[in-house]
C-alpha cells in the first residue's frame, strides 16, 4: 500500500517520470519481456503515478 511505512516502493514522482517508466515497460514487453506483476496503473489508485 502507498502509505505503508514498511513498503520498499511507492508511487512515481510525477507524470513525466510515469510516462518514461510506462514507455520502458511497454518496450520491454514488445521485445519479448514478460510482465509478471502489474504493468498498468492500479484501479484502486486512479489519481497517482503508480
Amino acid at each position: 500500500m502507498p502509505l505503508d511505512r514498511s513498503a520498499l516502493m511507492g508511487r512515481i514522482k510525477n507524470f513525466r517520470q510515469f510516462e518514461k517508466v510506462q514507455t520502458m515497460v511497454n518496450r520491454a514487453a514488445e521485445q519479448g519481456g514478460r510482465i509478471i506483476t502489474g504493468g498498468n496503473r492500479p484501479d484502486a489508485f486512479p489519481d497517482g503515478y503508480f
